[in-house]
């Protein structure tokens, strides 16, 4: 019954990966909807590569000592090869709670906020090991957390490529040469006047 709630939102399309996704995440968060038209709000973060935060949200994830809490998070998520909510709760609760001498609530806080937008949502492991551990990595990272480990850049810059070679492929069916920063190609001569006045 959930489901015309995300397709009408285009939360969803509707693909067979995504219902599965949703018959998982339902169970952890029927005690804490009331209506059905609350389930966009509270599954929404599970779909797409990036997060909507709430108003204030990023700001307070750059302070301290929030940073220092993602920047431990992503060092275990970074080398976590079970992906499973037990496991992820066992590594962080050591890392945070035991090695950083946190709360709960200081330890977790910043990274339900961080992975999925929001100081609310699903149980926080359980909602990790439903995002997969690429989707966490980045949102941790982009969320205000610099590193230079190489998980991390690994997935930015697969990222950044798969983009340049798409704009790379629009220049040269273009002919814009000149705006790649390369000579011009012996076909440059049939470049139309709009192609030249970008270039």
């Amino acid at each position: 019954r959930a489901l015309p709630f995300l397709l009408r939102d285009g939360v969803i399309s509707g693909t067979p990966t995504e219902v599965e996704v949703i018959r998982s995440a339902l169970p952890l968060i029927q005690e804490r909807i009331s209506r059905l038209k609350e389930v966009v709000p509270m599954l929404s973060f599970l779909f797409g590569d990036d997060v909507q935060y709430e108003d204030g949200a990023l700001a307070s994830l750059r302070e301290d000592p929030s940073r220092h809490v993602l920047q431990a998070t992503l060092k275990e998520l970074e080398t976590l090869e079970n992906w499973s909510h037990t496991e992820i709760e066992a590594r962080l609760r050591a890392a945070l709670i035991e090695g950083l001498g946190l709360k709960p609530r200081l330890a977790f806080g910043p990274v339900r906020t961080a992975v999925t937008g929001s100081h609310i949502s699903p149980p926080l492991f359980e909602s990790m090991e439903l995002l997969g551990q690429k989707r966490c990595i980045a949102r941790t990272m982009m969320s205000g957390v610099l590193s230079s480990s190489s998980a991390t850049i690994t997935f930015i810059r697969n990222r950044e490529f798969l983009s340049f070679r798409r704009d790379w492929a629009s220049l040269k069916k273009a002919g814009c040469m000149k705006a790649a920063g390369m000579p011009p190609s012996p076909k440059a001569s049939s470049i139309s006047a709009s192609c030249r006045a970008r270039c």
